[in-house]
This record gives structure tokens, C-alpha cells and sequence, in this order.
């Protein structure tokens, strides 16, 4: 099939578009998904079912994270990990298909200045919520690079905020630093999420694998 916003070739069980980030259905979110950021487990659909190992096609219910990964000295990419008590799956976005998520929010030019509004803003969060709607087969077709571990394979998971010692101050951010074997991504959670929602699952799922 293909997608109704920018025409690109999208496989039929896909519930977004890999070119623009569109999502090809409206996503069926939980009552609480935003105030507990956990995914609604939904049926799949009979085509979706029929497709690719059985397994990789069962819908499973993921705590999503949306993250910004280190990847230079300055640089950091968009990236999704969605994370439940057996397997975990950690998807780099990449910042092209990141800028489309979040411009078609809103973004505009005011004043000479780039502007953001608030659907800009939650934009990319949003997203990464609906990735948690499908099934390991489809996130495979869409991101062929993305990694799946079992979960009680990672090493560390540490989500902290840093102190400045010079300014005696904390940040606003919460950094990240994830150990999975001899991988390690290093970044910060997205601006959008909200860490206290996040934090009991992580350590309910990972004990004390998980520190803050």
C-alpha cells in the first residue's frame, strides 16, 4: 500500500510511514498511555498474522522510551526503545526522519525565527508510543537495522540527571547510558518524557540492573 500524505510504497501491515513518519492508521492508545506511557496490547490484524514467522508477529505490550543518542562528539540521532520484561528493541530513528516528524507539527517561520509549538514539541514522543502498536515483524520491515535483545540480557540500564558542580545545579536533562553485551549507547531522554512514569517499570522489569 502506500502512504496517504507522500505517496511512498509502505508495507501492508505498517501502522506508519517510514518516509514521513504519517501514520497509515490512527493508533488505538490505552485510556492511561499518557499518563503511564505503557502501550494497549490490540489484536492483530488477520493479513498482519498471516505474515513472516509467528512469534515475531505476536503484539506485546512495550514501555516506550523516546531517546536522543549520542553518536558524535556533537552530534545525537533520534532513536526509540520500546521495552518489556522478555525482549527489548532499540530502533535508531535517524534525525532526517525526526525533522519530518516534528515539522509537520506545526513548525513554522516567524519573525526570521524558527519557531516550535507545542504539538511540535510532542511530536516525536507521540511516536514513539505508536511504535509500541506493532509487532516485532513490522518494526523489522520498517527498520530492518533495529537491534532485539532479551531483556535480561542488558547489562545497566542508568537514567540520571547530571550535577553541575561549577554551577551547583542540576540539569534539565536526564542522560542515559545503556549496556546490552558489548554495546553501549549513550545519549538523553527526550525532552517530552516524563522519567517519574518511566522509572517503576524499568525497575520492576530490570532490578538492580537499573539505576538512577
Amino acid at each position: 500500500m502506500y502512504c496517504t500524505k507522500c505517496g511512498a510504497e509502505i508495507a501492508n501491515c505498517a501502522k506508519f510511514c517510514s518516509a514521513c513518519g504519517s501514520p497509515a492508521s490512527v493508533p488505538v492508545l490505552s485510556s492511561d498511555m499518557h499518563s503511564s506511557g505503557l502501550a494497549q496490547e490490540r489484536t492483530i490484524s488477520s493479513d498482519c498474522s498471516r505474515a513472516g514467522n509467528a512469534s515475531s508477529n505476536i503484539q506485546m505490550s512495550f514501555l516506550p522510551i523516546a531517546l536522543h543518542i549520542k553518536t558524535g562528539m556533537l552530534k545525537r540521532e533520534a532513536a526509540a526503545m520500546l521495552i518489556n520484561a522478555q525482549t527489548t528493541v532499540f530502533i535508531m530513528i535517524g534525525n532526517d526522519l525526526y525533522k519530518k516528524i516534528v515539522q509537520d507539527k506545526g513548525a513554522g517561520i516567524e519573525g526570521g525565527y524558527f519557531k516550535k509549538t507545542a504539538g511540535m514539541m510532542t511530536a516525536f514522543r507521540d511516536f514513539v508510543y505508536g511504535l509500541s502498536h506493532v509487532t516485532l515483524s513490522e518494526i523489522s520491515a520498517q527498520y530492518p537495522a533495529a537491534r532485539v535483545w532479551n531483556t535480561q540480557d542488558i547489562g545497566k540500564l542508568r537514567i540520571h540527571l547530571d550535577y553541575d558542580a561549577a554551577n551547583e545545579q542540576y540539569s534539565n536533562e536526564y542522560t542515559f547510558d545503556l549496556h546490552v553485551g558489548n554495546e553501549r549507547y549513550k545519549g538523553a531522554l527526550d525532552p517530552n518524557m516524563n522519567f517519574g512514569e518511566i522509572k517503576k517499570p524499568l525497575k520492576e522489569m530490570l532490578g538492580r540492573k537499573f539505576q538512577q
